[in-house]
């Protein structure tokens, strides 16, 4: 039965979608807890070609993203602020993002004083080269932990401004929420008041058949012999 969900996962139209998209991939190598089994997720034969892919797309982003040399020095400037106000609030980790955000969103707000050093778009693409094959070879351990990438980040900024930046821009956007609400949704028709005595695991089993009812059913009428 697992190995049957599990293939019609692997076919279901959405999941096909965002496995076929570039900006998945992206965004997983920015991720510092994944990027060394990045090549993993990917068939054998194809995987060094897709992983160059896909640097080679986080070095278009980065193009895209800083078309000028602008935040070399405000970076230090960033990465300062955020060190002052995680030690004056105790730690990163325990204020979360709130601290983060703060100093970004200060970070990005206009600043009279700003330098601009317009470099050419090839020294520009090499230097963005440079940050990222650096930080695919960076083999520092990263705890696998909510604010492990933020802390990661935070730390780089002088050594990777533009990229760090980029990174903590992206991973800053929330998962969503749909499939979490539309799964509470179905333990609340589940877990009523007339049913007291349920026990938490057969709610859990009670839920996880109601949420793949489909693949359930589609499964016991390609095997009929083991629904009877």
């Amino acid at each position: 039965m697992a190995e049957f969900m599990l293939g019609c996962l692997s076919c279901d139209p959405c999941v096909q979608r965002i496995f076929s998209s570039t900006d998945y991939w992206v965004f997983t190598l920015l991720d510092p807890r994944y990027k060394q089994n990045l090549s993993t997720l990917i068939p054998v034969e194809e995987s060094s070609m897709r992983v160059h892919e896909y640097q080679q797309a986080l070095v278009h982003k980065l193009k895209q993203s800083f078309p000028s040399d602008t935040v070399s020095g405000r970076g230090r400037t960033f990465a300062g602020q955020v060190a002052r106000e995680s030690r004056r609030a105790g730690s990163l980790s325990s204020t979360g993002r709130g601290t983060l955000y703060k100093a970004f969103a200060s970070f990005m707000s206009p600043q009279q004083d700003t330098v601009t050093c317009p470099q050419s778009r090839q020294s520009r693409g090499d230097l963005y080269r440079k940050m990222v094959r650096e930080y695919v070879a960076d083999h520092t351990i990263v705890l696998n932990d909510h604010t492990a990438p933020y802390n990661y980040w935070v730390s780089r900024l002088d050594m990777w401004p533009q990229l760090a930046l980029y990174a903590l821009e992206v991973l800053a956007c929330p998962a969503a929420s749909v499939f979490l609400e539309r799964v509470f949704s179905a333990a609340g028709g589940i877990i009523t008041d007339k049913r007291t005595r349920l026990s938490t695991d057969s709610g859990d089993r009670l839920t996880h058949i109601k949420m793949n009812q489909a693949y359930i059913s589609h499964y016991f009428h390609s095997h009929p012999c083991e629904s009877s």
